[in-house]
């Protein structure tokens, strides 16, 4: 009786991994199929152009973080 238990859980944890996995792989097809094409219009063909708008949204982060540490120090 408790080997049948055991076997049951154990179908239903594989049960619902594949179902967490073809959820995810489900979700990422959509995401993949929404964001096509938006490197391109965003100006972004190479890896190196990848990296120069990371470093530039960083710094502009940076930035930010800067003047609001800046001005909370002055009130």
């Amino acid at each position: 009786m408790n080997g049948e238990k055991v076997m049951r859980n154990m179908v239903d944890i594989n049960t619902n991994e594949d179902q967490a996995y073809i959820a995810a792989r489900a979700a990422l097809r959509e995401l993949q199929n929404a964001m096509e094409g938006e490197a391109e219009r965003a100006g972004l063909y190479t890896e190196d152009d990848v990296v120069a708008l990371v470093k530039e949204v960083r710094a502009e982060l940076a930035a930010e973080r800067l003047l609001n540490t800046k001005g909370e120090s002055q009130t």
